[in-house]
């Protein structure tokens, strides 16, 4: 006893072809997220190139503060009898 044979495998889509449903209001809609998107990736750039700037000058700030630790230990373990 054997069902119904199997449905036929569905036709391939040609993906290259926008499909019907897609009118030019989701297709501009489309385009302007992407657009939009970009405009946050290079805004998220400069930002990300302003923290590495900054992060460059506490780097700066704390290897030099570092070396004055340094000196003053020194000088405060010579000055113990």
């Amino acid at each position: 006893m054997s069902g119904p044979p199997p449905p036929p495998p569905p036709e391939p889509q040609d993906m290259t072809a926008p499909h019907a449903d897609h009118d030019r209001s989701t297709i501009t809609l489309m385009t302007n997220q992407f657009g939009a998107l970009l405009e946050a990736v290079k805004e998220l750039n400069a930002t990300m190139g302003a923290q590495k700037t900054t992060m460059e000058g506490v780097k700066s700030t704390l290897l030099e503060h570092g070396t004055k630790f340094d000196v003053l230990i020194k000088d405060a373990l010579k000055s113990e009898p």
